[in-house]
């Protein structure tokens, strides 16, 4: 019996891309990370990535999260989807509609699309006056993202895994609100981590894929987390969120901790 009750999903804003509705950047295989800016190679949806979902349970509890699935009780349950634009051009200035399915459950999702740009490496949107990067071609191996791109603010990022091939150390700047789900999935190289004051939503998850990470600094102004020995926790020091999965050595986690959400 499934234990979802309903699910609703956040409207979605993506940048055209020349492939349209589809993403066809990246090294082959499916499932794959995204490649330089202008290469083609395989496909996947492009929206996928953007999906952000409310679950309601039904004994009560809710579950906020992004991707294609949700874990329940140490059990994941996939989304299925439905789409009557499939393989279609996206083009910008355009709203369009599809649908995701768990367990029994179906919502629809609203998805704008708007105009790419591109400098100095990076691909970004433009949203409501701000910046989103959406790709980054860069083959730094410290990688300091701008907090301005082209005299827009830079406040979320949402790929990137091309950068994230060459990059050791990663510095995220106290503008960025937003960062995907996704960001670290295919990240095998980097080694430390900087998160700026604006962050308010990180999981051990989103490091999973994180296999060489030896710490996280977190901003000593950042309201919602912070660091401690390069592992990341609560501000409240009752929950420890990320441990690094490279981080080598006995650890001891204080005594005030309640709760550990990276087991």
């Amino acid at each position: 019996e499934s234990p979802i009750e309903s699910i609703v999903l956040e409207p979605i804003t993506i940048a055209e891309h020349t492939n349209g509705y589809w993403n066809t950047s990246g090294p082959s295989g499916p499932g794959g990370p995204s490649g330089p800016i202008g290469t083609d190679s395989w496909y996947y949806y492009r929206w996928h990535e953007q999906l952000q979902y409310t679950v309601t349970l039904k004994d009560g509890r809710v579950i906020q999260g992004r991707g294609m699935g949700v874990n329940v009780d140490n059990q994941h349950y996939g989304f299925s989807w439905y789409d009557t634009q499939h393989g279609e051009h996206w083009y910008a200035g355009n709203i369009y509609t599809t649908s995701i399915s768990c367990m029994g459950k179906r919502a629809d999702v609203t998805v704008s699309i708007c105009e790419m740009n591109q400098t100095d490496g990076y691909e970004y949107m433009v949203q409501n006056g701000c910046a989103i990067i959406i790709g980054c071609s860069k083959e730094d191996t410290v990688l300091n993202i701008p907090s301005v791109i082209d005299g827009y603010p830079v406040i979320g990022i949402t790929d990137l895994t091309y950068a994230m091939e060459y990059a050791e150390e990663l510095v995220i700047p106290d503008s960025v609100t937003m960062l995907s789900g996704s960001i670290f999935e295919w990240n095998y190289d980097l080694k430390k981590l900087t998160i700026g004051k604006g962050i308010s939503n990180i999981n051990n998850e989103m490091f999973l894929g994180a296999t060489c990470l030896e710490e996280i600094i977190v901003s000593e102004e950042n309201p919602y987390y912070c660091s401690v020995d390069g592992v990341v926790y609560d501000k409240e020091m009752r929950t420890l969120v990320v441990f690094p999965r490279a981080k080598e050595g006995a650890y001891a986690v204080p005594d005030a901790v309640t709760n550990i959400d990276c087991l």
